[in-house]
């Protein structure tokens, strides 16, 4: 995927896109986190879509039509503000959590097993404000108590940003110039915007018609539920979000004690399944069905004296989603860790040839003429130095937290495995289309490093590469697939995140005036933040020990074995063995992997012989549209009942 495919790469930065950004802090923001307070449901979904077809149609209306490069930078940093916002609950919401947390009889039910307090008095004070302090009698954070937590939190992300803008320039000089992927969710994106720019007659035709239908589908999905469940109990048609096949008459249960199955409902699912290759889609059916069902049914009967937990919580009767959680906990948190450890250990090795030649490469003459300047992003040089000094920087703040913890494995953290995790997990993106994630990684660094004291617990994980650094690299295919320079996504991305945090304070602070977070005003507080209070108890008083070695070591061989085994039989046979299918699969449950092996079914073996030739370019196109639709629906859903929910706060 080089220049020399897709034509020369053009500026998307300009006067437009910074007012898009603005559009997107100003009015999306406030939206994103009512609903987020309201319901605990994300807005960032439908906020893209609205955002990339409204600043088309303006634009046009204007005679100032968008061109393909800003309309692609829009729809990209629009998304990444709004994920912000809503997945993250913004950098300042966390602090007014952190408030409850102080305060409520949850925590204060923790006791501190190194000093025997309750976990609230031995909280360090730049986590939050010492208790008696006049923080916890104003609702506000603009207070002196709270510039030590704020500073500290404002100045680790800084640095884990530069950092993440590095290994993101990194991977991407490794999986989109020297070692090209296909990043399937990166065209879908480029097909969607490229046809809302130039709106070729044959290709807008089938991005409307499949906009349509995946607004109709989502209306009946979740449309109707959204907008009956205002006035009493909705009216659900279709089951959200799966077909619960785990209990019932027909369910897995009376055969297999403990499985789980379903299938899901949500389009999403389905039409991930055109854009995958088979080979990978079936890989990942494959994984979750060994974990979530015959693992799951294993660990209740054959292995049930390694999981006694397990076995005393499952009843007969227990719905997907409770299975699901309970068995997560009491399974599979450390096999987990063993698969995402195993697979990234593979992937890192096999592409350790690749990395070596393009360090090579690059400290050769002449290599500035070529590579990733050419591309468009920052110079291998200059992308590792920035991953450098971000590092040091988390590593600085976590020193001057926790001075006596063991720096060296924070090091090891801050420096190596973020490396080793950015690596892997862009790669799984880049092939599946699927982001894994790696459980619970510092929980278990702060118990495996045999640390007794409470404050690793509430400080800063040092990690970069998890979340951020694949994400931004899938935008970055996205800048290549429409002839856009990738650096101008990352200055639209500083202008957008600052933008987040001004206008985050603003609006929160408006919200917690008008009512108390948590409150009835705001009831997904009620029901989700006391849940993360006794996540982070259990945590930190040390209740929870997932970690034994040997849970971690068997899942760990396990998985490379198969790697080896599998890739090496894929080399000389017709078989295809994708591991990062695999992995997906071992961390997703089967309603979802089912749902996207079906839609693999009917896009190659019945859309494909539809389309015949076009198929190809026809598939994004199709995926593109109908998840349009669907954030369409999701937007103006949202839109509708914050609407109507506003008015019973007013006084009168």
């Amino acid at each position: 995927m080089g220049t020399e495919e897709t034509g020369v790469l053009e500026s998307g930065f300009n006067w437009k896109t910074i007012l898009a950004v603005l559009f997107v802090t100003a009015v999306i923001i406030p939206i994103s986190l009512y609903l987020y307070l309201l319901s605990g449901a994300y807005f960032a979904f439908g906020a893209i879509f609205v955002t990339a077809i409204l600043f088309s149609e303006i634009s046009r209306i204007v005679g100032v039509p968008l061109r393909k490069q800003e309309l692609f930078l829009i729809y990209a940093v629009a998304g990444e503000i709004t994920i912000i916002t809503s997945a993250a609950g913004t950098p300042v919401l966390v602090f007014i959590w952190r408030r409850y947390f102080m305060e409520s009889f949850i925590s204060w039910a923790f006791i501190d097993p190194l000093t025997g307090q309750p976990l609230p008095k031995a909280i360090p004070s730049w986590w939050a404000p010492p208790i008696g302090s006049e923080a916890y009698n104003v609702r506000s954070l603009f207070l002196n108590d709270w510039i030590l937590p704020i500073a500290i939190a404002l100045v680790f992300s800084l640095f884990l940003f530069i950092q993440e803008i590095g290994l993101s320039s990194f991977c991407g000089t490794l999986y989109l110039e020297r070692e090209p992927l296909p990043f399937p969710w990166a065209r879908v994106d480029a097909q969607m915007c490229i046809t809302l720019a130039e709106r070729p007659a044959d290709r807008y035709k089938v991005f409307m018609v499949s906009t349509v239908a995946g607004i109709i589908y989502s209306i009946i999905l979740y449309g109707i539920p959204t907008v009956t469940g205002m006035t009493g109990a909705p009216l659900m048609i279709i089951p959200i979000p799966w077909v619960d096949l785990t209990t019932g008459v027909l369910g897995v249960e009376k055969v297999m004690p403990g499985a789980l199955f379903g299938i899901a409902t949500d389009p999403l699912s389905y039409v991930t399944g055109f854009i995958l290759p088979l080979g990978v889609v079936t890989w990942m059916l494959l994984g979750s069905l060994a974990v979530w069902t015959f693992g799951n049914w294993l660990a209740l009967t054959t292995w049930s004296s390694y999981f006694p937990d397990w076995t005393s919580e499952w009843t007969r009767g227990m719905a997907l989603a409770i299975a699901y959680q309970r068995s997560t906990l009491r399974v599979w948190i450390g096999p987990q860790i063993g698969f995402t450890l195993a697979a990234a250990a593979y992937v890192s090795a096999k592409s350790g040839r690749g990395i070596l030649r393009m360090f090579r490469t690059f400290t050769q003459r002449g290599s500035k003429s070529e590579g990733t300047l050419r591309m468009g992003y920052l110079s291998l040089t200059k992308g590792l130095l920035l991953y450098l000094i971000g590092g040091v920087g988390s590593i600085a703040v976590v020193y001057y937290l926790i001075p006596d913890f063991p720096m060296t494995i924070v090091v090891a953290i801050s420096l190596g495995m973020s490396l080793v995790l950015g690596i892997f997990l862009t790669r799984a993106l880049a092939e599946t289309g699927v982001q894994p994630s790696v459980p619970y990684l510092w929980q278990g660094v702060v118990l495996m490093s045999g640390y007794e004291g409470l404050a690793p617990w509430f400080a800063p994980a040092p990690v970069a590469g998890l979340v951020a650094t694949p994400r931004w690299v899938n935008r970055m295919a996205g800048c290549i697939y429409t002839e856009t320079r990738p650096l101008d996504f990352f200055k639209a991305l500083i202008i957008g995140s600052v933008m987040v945090i001004v206008f985050s304070f603003v609006y929160l602070s408006i919200f917690w005036l008008i009512g108390p977070i948590p409150s009835s005003l705001y009831p997904a507080t009620l029901i989700y933040w006391p849940l993360e209070v006794l996540s982070t108890g259990f945590w930190a008083s040390r209740q929870i020990a997932a970690f034994n070695p040997a849970i971690i070591a068997w899942p760990f061989g396990i998985t490379l074995a198969i790697a080896i085994v599998f890739d090496a039989l894929g080399r000389f046979t017709a078989v295809p063995f994708s591991l990062m299918g695999l992995l997906t699969g071992f961390l997703q449950i089967p309603p979802f992997s089912v749902a996207t092996f079906i839609g693999a079914l009917l896009g190659n073996f019945g859309l494909k012989r539809f389309f015949k030739e076009k198929w190809d370019v026809y598939r994004s196109l199709l995926t593109a549209g109908i998840v349009t639709g669907v954030g369409i629906t999701a937007g103006v859903s949202s839109a509708i009942v914050m609407i109507t929910k506003a008015g019973w706060i007013l006084p009168y």
